[in-house]
């Protein structure tokens, strides 16, 4: 018995060991690209991923799955400024599974002077695009910071860039608060104002200190109070 229990775990192992050689000598014949976080934007699409992997001699399909490397699609998808990460390289089959994620437009930003840009969920400044066709909040006002390529919030030393950055995190993460404030307006003492386009008023909330809590006691007044007004 032990005899036999030890041969039939060495052919298991043989099996398996089999089926990943012959997997990973398989030759792909289909490529799936699944554009993530992307909504109703077209920055980045199934289409223009393809051609830059192609440009760069990476595009998956007649290639061996074993000399498909999650490294080379990055770096050739890096050349988008769009372009997030690769959130999943899979192969089905013969079948291989890009799942490609852009970065998400947060804030529509007009500094005082210069080229209005967007800043991204994660944080880049990056040029407007005429394929961002989602809602995203709007801020002007004394903004200083202009555009630069590579520039982070988290790198400039505007403090008004990054309260702008944060409160407009929260209302992006709250469905609530996204489908009511449109607009942070920066006063010219930097305080920051919001504009709800549902009750169409202005609410101070300062420098953006406690944003979760002041977002919370407004919709208290809005859900309570209001309404006698």
């Amino acid at each position: 018995k032990r005899l036999f229990g030890l041969l039939l775990c060495v052919a298991v192992v043989v099996l398996v060991v089999l089926a990943g050689i012959r997997f990973h000598n398989r030759t792909c014949d289909e490529v799936e690209i699944i554009i993530s976080d992307k909504g109703t934007n077209s920055m980045m699409t199934m289409q223009s991923v393809e051609k830059m992997l192609k440009a760069a001699d990476v595009y998956p399909l007649g290639k061996m799955v074993k000399n498909i490397h999650r490294d080379d699609i990055e770096k050739a998808l890096q050349k988008d400024i769009w372009f997030h990460k690769l959130n999943n390289l899979s192969s089905k089959g013969s079948k291989v599974i890009l799942n490609v994620a852009v970065k998400v437009p947060l804030v529509q930003v007009f500094p005082e002077s210069g080229t209005p840009y967007i800043i991204t969920a994660d944080g880049y400044l990056l040029p407007l695009s005429p394929d961002i066709h989602d809602k995203v909040i709007v801020a002007n006002g004394h903004i200083l910071t202009q555009y630069a390529p590579k520039l982070k919030v988290s790198t400039v030393k505007d403090n008004t860039l990054k309260r702008i950055y944060k409160v407009a995190n929260a209302i992006h993460n709250n469905e609530i608060y996204f489908s009511q404030y449109s607009q942070i307006f920066v006063a010219p003492d930097n305080q920051l104002q919001l504009y709800n386009n549902i009750f169409q008023h202005t609410a101070l909330i300062g420098y953006g200190d406690d944003i979760d809590t002041k977002l919370a006691n407004l919709q208290i007044v809005y859900s309570k109070g209001i309404v006698y007004m």
